[in-house]
């Protein structure tokens, strides 16, 4: 089923975008820069960190519980398979309420013939894409409120017998969508509606009759600590793996062709706005480009070491192996900020860096929610550790100053922390958003690889 029906939507879809469409671009934003309730100004630099710290322990259990109740399902049904297209996502496997909200970066949303605009969380650990829309039954507050379909002259709800329905649930004769969580849902129609989206590097591009879950009820959800009015997320942008029926780079992949890529800046460098690039608007992958695998819906990587001032801690790689309950493993995560290892790969990196700079100083007063920091300036060192994860095939090596970042300042002095948490021994290890700082990521779904090569990210 699964080949001939990609095909068979290709072919449908391919006469709704313009011929001379072949890539796109899409203003990637870090989630506090629009959320300022999630982060507020007026916060500590250690009490922001403490915040993305709590939002990369949440995402690290999500991953872990789902990849344990989809072990679970295709237990009981081993002809279960998530290349097939068939979203398995229902109040089994899905996360727990807060953890809803735990992806770090946003993508702006122009929607329908009414220009209805919004941001949804950009996130890479789900397969569907969802806005609210006018009518919600007890459901979160939106700035400006939600979206309207009987305005956009574009909308068109989907029919259930369309192949594009994943015939989760029937709304009369259009195609309905449910997302369960222990103790609330999303549920709403599925529908086929513009989007125009907008960039930082040229003008803004519509996609036509994208797929787009219609939330109708969705009680008790809510995105942060902006439960009110003057929250600016309405849903989420879903891009995982696997070739879902309904999912973006599905639907998209005339534009898309299975690609997308990402530069991020130095986490401290500001609010500086990034590109998610698809498509052609993917540039060819230079020489000095390295390529390693990619494994199943949440982007695992399969990594075998790490190194510390260019010294291998021979670790045990099963440290970051996907058991076969379905926890463990390593994946790259934008949706984290700071770096989650699981406690004896951690315990080994903290002990390997205060070895190496143990001749020049040592480590200072610990700042929550970090526990290894120094005072700066630091004294003369001839050279500062980087940090270098060697996967199948790869090697991404992080300099100094993004593994340790400033967390407080105090009387003139500063106190600069290395940016990393122990994860449960559960849960996967996540590479975050501030370690892949300057280094251009490229995923290609369609041959499941990740390539890297460093460039300095100021938004491009």
């Amino acid at each position: 089923m699964g080949q001939a029906l990609v095909v068979f939507i290709f072919l449908s879809i391919l006469s709704s975008f313009p011929m001379a469409t072949n890539g796109l671009t899409i203003k990637l934003m870090r989630r506090d820069q629009v959320d300022l309730n999630l982060v507020p100004e007026n916060l500590s630099i250690a009490e922001k960190h403490q915040i993305y710290a709590d939002l990369a322990h949440s995402r690290a259990l999500r991953f872990s519980e789902q990849a344990v109740m989809l072990n679970f399902m295709k237990s009981v049904n081993p002809f279960l398979n998530r290349s097939m297209g068939d979203r398995i996502w229902n109040d089994t496997i899905s996360p727990k309420l807060s953890q809803l909200l735990d992806s770090m970066f946003v993508v702006p949303f122009t929607i329908g013939s009414q220009r209805y605009s919004t941001y949804l969380l950009f996130d890479t650990g789900s397969p569907f894409t969802w806005v609210q829309c006018h009518g919600c039954l007890n459901c979160f507050k939106i700035r400006g409120g939600p979206f309207d379909p009987r305005r956009s002259t574009t909308y068109r709800t989907l029919p259930f017998d369309s192949p594009l329905c994943q015939k989760q649930l029937r709304i009369r004769d259009s195609c309905g969508f449910r997302i369960s969580y222990p103790t609330s849902s999303v549920e709403g129609i599925t529908s086929l509606e513009n989007v125009l989206f907008t960039t930082t590097a040229g003008p803004p591009m519509t996609v036509p009759n994208l797929v787009l879950g219609c939330a109708t009820s969705a009680p008790g959800v809510t995105f942060g600590n902006n439960d009110g009015p003057h929250n600016p997320i309405s849903g989420i942008f879903g891009i995982a793996m696997g070739l879902f029926r309904d999912s973006f780079m599905v639907i998209t992949q005339y534009i898309t062709k299975w690609k997308f890529s990402y530069c991020l800046p130095s986490w401290n460098a500001g609010h500086i706005q990034s590109n998610l690039l698809f498509g052609d608007d993917v540039k060819p992958l230079p020489r000095s480009a390295q390529t390693t695998p990619l494994q199943t819906v949440q982007y695992y990587l399969n990594c075998y070491d790490i190194s510390v001032a260019g010294k291998r801690l021979n670790l045990d790689r099963a440290l970051f192996r996907v058991r076969p309950d379905g926890t463990g493993g390593f994946i790259m995560d934008t949706g984290t900020a700071p770096t989650c290892l699981v406690a004896p790969a951690y315990d080994k990196v903290k002990e390997a860096i205060v070895l190496s700079l143990g001749r020049h100083m040592r480590p200072g007063t610990p700042v929550r929610p970090y526990d290894l920091c120094y005072s700066w300036p630091l004294p003369r060192i001839p050279q500062l550790p980087s940090l270098t994860f060697h996967f199948q095939n790869a090697d991404l090596e992080i300099d100094f100053w993004n593994v340790f970042q400033t967390v407080q300042v105090s009387r003139g002095r500063k106190s600069v922390c290395m940016i990393m948490h122990r994860a449960d021994i559960r849960a996967p290890n996540l590479l975050g958003a501030v370690q892949q700082a300057n280094y251009r990521f490229v995923h290609n779904l369609r041959d499941q690889t990740l390539s890297f090569y460093p460039e300095t990210c100021r938004g491009n």
